[in-house]
Parts: structure tokens; C-alpha cells; sequence
């Protein structure tokens, strides 16, 4: 063997001897990261958490819910069950109005029309609003802030990253303050531009209800609170109900004054 093979083979040699070292200290750093123990006095939310929605909250904020634990699923891989009490086991993210919460879990600094406040009290995460939509930004914005899912998600394909929990720091309280616009929304003009790739009932603007719903969940996503939902609808078309139960104010434009469609 010659100088320069002998040269050679060592240089593989220690190549892989430097490969091997490096996948085993990301073995060594993946292990800490997943074994690693949590800050003293943070609320850990693991699969085992349970969603708590009271039964005399609004349509709008189950619906909300729902979406929250399609979020979690993203990030958990595992769906949380949705409650009307605290599970035996795991974190509770207790979600509603602030005047239904109990005194001790109720936000002091939410009062203003859809003013909201994300918490930790205890092992409990509260999601509430000073109403409704105040409460349905509580849940949208906590799926944006802490488990990284995009608002637009529908739209981009952007997926949160997959993590085996999510730690919430101890004495967590965020508020957020009322929007400076009163009224924000979307108007759906130029409905040809998602009837082929979402087609619907004619009923429907030509797109699909299932659309529909997403539109209506990127707009709250997005703390709207306003649709005009189609160029030329009918008040008793079921995309007006599907805004409506999502917790939108339904509006219209000037092609349909007072609500008639001149169209047809």
C-alpha cells in the first residue's frame, strides 16, 4: 500500500469516525430535548388535556373549539376530547365568556367589546373574551401565539411544527386590548375565481359550503368580524346562516341595497 492510499484510508476512517460522533451527540441532544422536565410551576398541555366548553356558551364558540383541537392534533398528534367538565387526568383549557367563568378564573382586565385575555390559573389554561367574538380571538390567537399554526393555513399549506408538548410559562396573563376598528371584514367579490376550485350548489355564490366555513374561520383567524358573504345572494341563502353560526355580522354591498338581489 502506498503512502498516499494509506493517507486516503485514514481520512475515511476518521470521516466516519466524525459521522458517528455527531449522530451520536444529536442522539444525546434529541434524548435531553425529549426527556427534559418542565420549569417548576409551568402548565404543561400534553395529549392527555381536555378542552372545557360550558354548554350555555354560543354555537359559535363550540365551533371555535372544534378547531382548536384539530390545532392541537396538528401540533400533538392526537386530538383532545371537548367537555363540558375537567378530565381525571392532564391540563384543562377551560374556554368562555369571562362574565360565565368562575371568580377565580375570570380575566379582571377583559371588559371591552372583544377585548380578550389568554392565562394560566393553576393547571387550567383560560381562553376568554369579554363576549363572544371576544372569546373566539382568545382561541384563534392562543393557536397562533403557542402552537404555531398560521392563520392562512387553509390557504398556504403551512403546517405547525410536531412537538410532544407544549409548555406554557407560570403566571401567564395576557390581555388584548379591544381592536381600533370597530367594524373589519371581508367582502367575497368575484366568486368565479373560487367556484372552480371549490364548486357548490348554485345557492351557494357557486362555492362550497365547506369553503364557505373555511373563509368565514380564516376571517375570525384573522379577528374579523364582518362578511359580505357573495356578489348576488338571497337572504335565505345557507351561506348567510353558516356566517351567522360562525359568529359574523352579516353585511352587504351596494349591488344588493336592502338586502334584494337584483341579479335574479
Amino acid at each position: 500500500m502506498t503512502t498516499n492510499s494509506v493517507f486516503s484510508g485514514s481520512l475515511r476512517i476518521s470521516a466516519v469516525a466524525a459521522c458517528a460522533a455527531v449522530l451520536y451527540l444529536c442522539g444525546v441532544f434529541v434524548h435531553a430535548q425529549t426527556t427534559k422536565t418542565a420549569a417548576p410551576g409551568a402548565l404543561v398541555l400534553d395529549p392527555r388535556l381536555t378542552i372545557v366548553v360550558g354548554a350555555e356558551e354560543p354555537g359559535s364558540i363550540h365551533l371555535a373549539a372544534s378547531d382548536l383541537a384539530s390545532d392541537f392534533e396538528k401540533v400533538l398528534g392526537t386530538k383532545p376530547k371537548i367537555a363540558a367538565h375537567p378530565g381525571a387526568t392532564g391540563a384543562t383549557v377551560l374556554i368562555g365568556e369571562a362574565a360565565k367563568l368562575p371568580d377565580d378564573q375570570r380575566p379582571a382586565s377583559v371588559a371591552d367589546p372583544e377585548s380578550f385575555s389568554i392565562a394560566v390559573a393553576g393547571k387550567t389554561l383560560v381562553l376568554s373574551g369579554a363576549d363572544m367574538r371576544g372569546t373566539l380571538y382568545a382561541i384563534y390567537q392562543f393557536s397562533q401565539e403557542f402552537l404555531g399554526v398560521d392563520p392562512m393555513y387553509y390557504w398556504t399549506d403551512h403546517e405547525p411544527l410536531r412537538r410532544t408538548r407544549i409548555e406554557l410559562p407560570p403566571g401567564l396573563n395576557k390581555s388584548y386590548a379591544a381592536p381600533i376598528f370597530k367594524y373589519r371584514g371581508f367582502f367575497i367579490n368575484d366568486e368565479d375565481l373560487l367556484t372552480g376550485w371549490a364548486p357548490g350548489a348554485k345557492d351557494h355564490a357557486g362555492i362550497s359550503l365547506e369553503a364557505w366555513n373555511k373563509i368565514y374561520e380564516t376571517s375570525l383567524r384573522l379577528t374579523a368580524n364582518m362578511v359580505v358573504p357573495g356578489t348576488w345572494i338571497f337572504p335565505d341563502d345557507p351561506q348567510i346562516k353558516a356566517a351567522a353560526d360562525r359568529g359574523l355580522i352579516v353585511t352587504q354591498h351596494h349591488a344588493i341595497p336592502l338586502g334584494v338581489n337584483v341579479a335574479r
